[in-house]
């Protein structure tokens, strides 16, 4: 009687058990896969290789969709398990689109952890070289994959859509001279304004309240000072010269002479044909007699003083320069070769220094 008893209860013990496993089954709407997988360890890392690697979530895309991508690209061991503890935790809706950083050595809960957070999502990385002109930031942009260098070029040329802006220096034509030159990180999805306003901020930090007292002091604004040292950054192959350069342009803007800085007229060259200027690299390296007359408001060699704006995005080392020039009897300088200057005092030493070096690269007044 016993026996029979204890068999009893062990039938109805089983179909408790079958009975609540069904009702988890139907719950988890057909999950009962992944309820054996995760019971499996299905749920743990999908290997040891601890390579970081991007994936990207997609607008719209569902956690049925982004399971079968981590499993196919080997970050997961079951797209089944994913969908099961995003279902279970409620989080289905939280899956946060962009671009992530995840390794194959995570388990499957820590990454949902990790898309529903968004903490870790990162964008992409571009540098901007000093002495860049806008079209050729542009042209960066748009092979990376952020903008297309039309759109940002746009925005460039609206420098009112960017809100430091207009703070900083009124009303200029262009964001040329302050997509300051650094190393940046944006999302993916980041607009052609997003980009250009971080390089702006990025600038506003950089030319800080010393550098604006010391452009005052020498009698520039802050567009000027800006203006001034996007030519130095173009001329001044050699850091250490930076400084001296800037000395000579102070000293010919003193004294009312032109400029005759090779660099602005590349500028006004590649500004009257820019499609056929981005084939020649932005800046044509062999001015002709043609050029220097170009008639343009950024050809120092037809207009004195300083040109309406920059000519290119000037780094901090060519910045200070520009505001805090190296006191200096020179007024002219031609290049050699390798890219250094001779300076001279007079038109006479400078002509004696082009005969001594032969044809010249490019300098004050040597042409």
């Amino acid at each position: 009687m016993r026996a029979l008893l204890r068999a009893l209860l062990v039938l109805v013990a089983g179909l408790f058990v079958l009975g609540t496993a069904a009702s988890v089954y139907l719950a988890l709407g057909g999950a009962g896969d992944a309820v054996r997988t995760l019971a499996s360890g299905w749920d743990g890392p999908a290997s040891d290789d601890p390579t970081p690697r991007r994936f990207q979530v997609r607008e719209g895309q569902s956690a049925a969709e982004i399971g079968q991508a981590l499993e196919q690209q080997g970050l997961i061991r079951s797209a089944l398990v994913f969908r099961t503890l995003v279902r279970t935790r409620g989080v289905e809706s939280k899956l946060g689109r962009g671009e992530y950083e995840l390794r194959a050595t995570m388990a499957t809960g820590e990454i949902v952890d990790v898309l529903v957070a968004g903490s870790v999502a990162r964008g992409r990385r571009f540098t901007i070289p000093e002495g860049w002109r806008a079209a050729e930031v542009a042209q960066r942009l748009e092979t990376q994959g952020l903008v297309k260098a039309e759109a940002f070029l746009a925005v460039v040329a609206a420098p009112a859509r960017i809100a430091p802006f207009h703070q900083l220096v009124g009303e200029p034509s262009s964001l040329e001279g302050y997509l300051f030159p650094e190393t940046y990180e944006v999302e993916l999805n980041a607009s052609a304004e997003k980009i250009a306003e971080l390089m702006v901020r990025q600038f506003d930090q950089q030319f800080d309240a010393e550098l604006r007292r010391k452009a005052r002091a020498v009698g520039l604004t802050l567009h000027q000072a800006v203006t001034l040292a996007s030519i130095v950054e173009r001329e001044a192959a050699v850091s250490q010269e930076r400084r001296l350069i800037s000395g000579v342009f102070h000293n010919r803007l003193k004294a009312a002479m032109p400029l005759q800085a090779d660099p602005t007229v590349q500028y006004a060259v590649a500004n009257q044909n820019p499609r056929a200027a981005a084939a020649l690299g932005f800046w044509k390296q062999e001015l002709q007699p043609e050029d220097l007359a170009l008639p343009s408001p950024f050809n120092t060699y037809q207009v004195k003083g300083l040109p309406p704006g920059p000519i290119c995005n000037p780094g901090l080392a060519s910045l200070q320069a520009a505001v805090d020039p190296q006191p200096t009897e020179y007024y002219y300088f031609v290049a050699r070769q390798d890219g250094s200057h001779v300076f001279a005092r007079t038109l006479d030493e400078h002509n004696l220094n082009i005969l001594r070096l032969g044809t010249p690269v490019a300098g004050a007044g040597g042409r």
